[in-house]
């Protein structure tokens, strides 16, 4: 049964998304669960999340669309979402199932922030906690919670009584400076990266992260070593932003030489293991972007210092 409207309104508020108005809306009218909201609206997280639903999600909420789309997420082509301008992929820069809040932002005001759900941001810089993403009771907190202060599997717990961990200086500089791409909080210049699109400016901290801290190896993607993915981007973001990816290359070389069993050519593939084949890829593919000279050059001129020339430069 499909509803024209509900009599309590919610008003969109600062950075929130339209499904976690769809989440707050809910609660506001005593619908105890997202399955029972769906078959009285007919939207979806799911649907919401890439902005399918929001003229109805305004119509019922007697507002304009533009006070929360900027905070919502747009389809381009499959796997690929347009958020502030930004082009982000769905399966590696959003979090589709696990729900988190900063429990202190939720009580100055009891929204979903629309970074909450960004992967490559793992804090709230703002108040300086790791983000929560399960209940006291230590259910996980998902999409099928109303209440955006627990799970719904539990009667009385909270994200409020939860310990609120600290985490690194590093960490947070670099979710400061992914947020600071979104428009939330100040920008973070970055020399280096500064005029990057986002998402190549976060492949290239991935793989530099991952370069600095497991040295010559092979690529499992950022969520494939023992390091959390959050510290490895954090770690890339430092070598970049102080200046320290010729330093990492040079270190990546010396174990190359090291563990080297067996004459091999000495390519730009070789001598830096896996950051090396996907730099060759990337570099000669549309993926890569002029703004991203830079630090194509800082590679492409270590390799030199090696002998190495096996890569066309780009005029």
């Amino acid at each position: 049964m499909r509803v024209d409207k509900l009599p309590l309104l919610v008003t969109p508020g600062e950075d929130e998304p339209a499904h976690g108005l769809l989440l707050r809306f809910a609660k506001r009218n005593g619908v105890k669960d997202l399955r029972t909201m769906r078959e009285l609206t007919d939207m979806s997280v799911a649907r919401l999340r890439l902005g399918h639903g929001a003229g109805h999600l305004a119509e019922l909420l007697q507002c304009s669309p533009d006070l929360f789309m900027r905070s919502t997420t747009e389809p381009i082509v499959r796997g690929v979402v347009s958020l502030r301008g930004e082009r982000l992929r769905t399966s590696d820069h959003l979090l589709i199932k696990r729900r988190r809040v900063c429990p202190t932002c939720i009580t100055e005001a009891a929204h979903q922030r629309f970074w909450f759900d960004l992967s490559f941001v793992s804090t709230c810089p703002r108040h300086q906690v790791t983000l929560v993403d399960a209940c006291s009771c230590g259910t996980a907190l998902t999409w099928k919670d109303v209440d955006i202060e627990k799970c719904s599997h539990c009667q009385d717990g909270s994200v409020f009584r939860m310990t609120l961990k600290s985490p690194g200086n590093d960490v947070l500089a670099m979710n400061r400076w992914a947020l600071g791409k979104l428009g939330v909080g100040d920008p973070v210049p970055v020399p280096i990266l500064d005029g990057m699109p986002l998402w190549t400016a976060l492949n290239i901290v991935n793989r530099v992260g991952v370069l600095a801290a497991e040295g010559y190896t092979c690529w499992r993607g950022v969520d494939g070593y023992d390091t959390p993915a959050h510290q490895l981007q954090a770690n890339g973001f430092r070598v970049l932003q102080l200046g320290l990816l010729d330093q990492a290359l040079d270190e990546v070389y010396e174990q190359y030489l090291t563990a080297k069993t067996r004459k091999l050519a000495e390519t730009l593939r070789t001598i830096y293991g896996f950051f090396g084949q996907w730099f060759k890829i990337w570099y000669h593919s549309k993926h890569f972007v002029e703004q991203a000279r830079p630090f194509a050059e800082i590679v492409i001129a270590n390799a030199a210092r090696k002998s190495v020339f096996d890569i066309e430069v780009k005029k």
